[in-house]
């Protein structure tokens, strides 16, 4: 009896271990209904859905979504903070600025076509929050602003060294890309995320930016190839 009770773990290292396999199944429950308010958040839209119907789409209590969240605002934070945590606005490697900006355009329209959901969100919550001031306005913000800030940087490169020319500034070429961006991913959402229009959308809007950013040389004609 003494060497199984001395063989028994301390309560304390018990209530640890417990603890750990509790945890997997913790983080499984808060994804579950990520992606729950998630879908629902896209399709009535963040004021029109409930904490009721999220919790019935997992099949959960309404207090079981409150031991998670504190609020249906912090659980479109926690989502919203994800989408800004994965979302692809870094200046991606490449030999040149042009190279740079097509890899840009090409990574974000990957990530559109693996993430639907996630991109039509942040578009949609962008609206919904437009005339707000909370966290999750400023996380969305913070999004776009990285967004257009890429593009800006990368055509600042491209006009030092002369690969890239344009009467616009890079603050306006970035405003139009984030611009031309939200609306070419709500029109290939329209029209049922359809994988070749996808494609077609995206080399409209490469072509168009390099056709903007062309650089002339001297005899005013165009050196850059847009496509």
């Amino acid at each position: 009896m003494k060497a199984e009770a001395n063989a028994r773990p301390p309560v304390r290292l018990a209530s640890m271990v417990n603890k750990r396999r509790a945890e997997p199944s913790q983080q499984a429950t808060v994804d579950r209904l990520c992606d729950a308010a998630l879908e629902l958040f896209v399709k009535k839209g963040y004021r029109a859905t409930t904490i009721d119907e999220i919790a019935r789409r997992v099949r959960l209590t309404k207090g079981a979504v409150y031991y998670h969240f504190r609020s249906k605002a912090d659980l479109l934070d926690t989502i919203v903070e994800r989408v800004r945590n994965e979302y692809p606005c870094g200046i991606p490697e490449g030999d040149g600025p042009r190279e740079k900006l097509v890899n840009f355009f090409h990574t974000q329209a990957k990530w559109a076509i693996e993430r639907p959901t996630n991109l039509l969100l942040m578009i949609l919550m962008s609206v919904e929050f437009k005339d707000t001031k909370s966290a999750t306005k400023l996380k969305i913000d913070a999004i776009y602003a990285d967004m257009s800030d890429a593009i800006a940087k990368i055509v600042d490169e491209g006009k030092e060294l002369g690969v890239f020319s344009s009467p616009l500034s890079s603050r306006q070429l970035g405003a139009f890309y984030v611009a031309a961006h939200d609306g070419m991913m709500l029109e290939w959402y329209r029209g049922g995320r359809k994988l070749q229009k996808g494609v077609e959308l995206v080399q409209a809007l490469r072509t168009s930016m390099l056709s903007a950013l062309s650089a002339a040389d001297a005899g005013g004609k165009s050196t850059a190839t847009p496509t």
